[in-house]
């Protein structure tokens, strides 16, 4: 009888290891391989060092009204801004190279052009200075959003356990 007692006892002690180890080699995964939900904007808007389309950005920042708000004037913006400097850029090339192969002036165009360069190029600074404030008012709800809205455990379709956190 003490000796199945003592086997029992090791089999728990067994179990409560392999309980721990398996809790711990969870939470190690969580943290190594979990994606990084705050974004970036270096030239684009980049989201663990990858670049997001547009599209992207727009369904992660979905839940977040004001920071979806904020990018999408910031790509209208972007889109108007595109719109006065390319134009204005053709201009300016064509008309200097008129000026140098047959010598024809036309101040007006070059100083309509210029312009519209120099201008088309403000509005694309304040564009991204708008994407910029989208990303950092999304950063800050992100971390002023700290809690577990809901927590599921259960079995999966395979015969496997599952766990689910939701923000």
């Amino acid at each position: 009888m003490a000796n199945i007692l003592i086997h029992l006892h090791i089999k728990i002690m067994f179990m409560k290891k392999n309980a721990l180890l398996f809790v711990f080699l969870l939470m190690l995964s969580n943290i190594t391989f979990c994606q990084s939900t705050e974004l970036s904007f270096k030239g684009g808007v980049l989201q663990d060092g990858r670049k997001l389309k547009p599209n992207e950005v727009r369904t992660i920042m979905a839940n977040d009204s004001e920071a979806l708000r904020t990018y999408n004037n910031g790509k209208v913006l972007g889109i108007f801004s595109y719109v006065i400097a390319w134009p204005s850029a053709f201009m300016l090339g064509w008309n200097l190279g008129s000026r140098i192969v047959s010598g024809q002036q036309n101040n007006l165009v070059l100083g309509i052009s210029v312009a519209g360069v120099i201008i088309g190029l403000g509005i694309a600074c304040a564009a991204d200075g708008i994407i910029r404030k989208s990303v950092r008012i999304y950063n800050s709800n992100l971390h002023n959003s700290i809690f577990i809205d809901r927590i599921e455990f259960g079995l999966t379709t395979r015969g496997g356990i599952g766990f689910t956190m939701r923000f």
